[in-house]
């Protein structure tokens, strides 16, 4: 967790080099990141050894899925609210 900070605060700091300096996969540097951006709440507990990296990554994979659904659903909606609206609502006064 603390090196998947270290990487995020470093945009040179690749993850690959951050895995490598910390000894673990790299798959756990993505996890961590993951964490950090979707369940921060949970990454001190990460470190301090009370919560599993992976328990952590599960309910931050989660998050992001229901995220991505929610602006898939928004994105979605608006698409419809626009083929359902007359284009004179929105364009003005349509001349033929």
């Amino acid at each position: 967790m603390a090196v998947a900070r270290l990487s995020k605060l470093e945009d040179s700091f690749k993850q690959s080099a951050a895995a490598d300096a910390a000894g673990v996969q790299e798959s756990r540097i993505s996890e961590a990141r993951s964490v950090l951006r979707y369940a921060p709440e949970l990454a001190e507990a990460v470190m301090a050894g009370t919560v599993p990296l992976s328990d952590a990554y599960a309910e931050a994979k989660q998050r992001k899925e229901a995220k991505a659904s929610r602006e898939e659903q928004a994105k979605r909606d608006e698409r419809d609210l626009l083929i359902r609206v007359p284009p004179e609502t929105y364009l003005g006064t349509v001349t033929r």
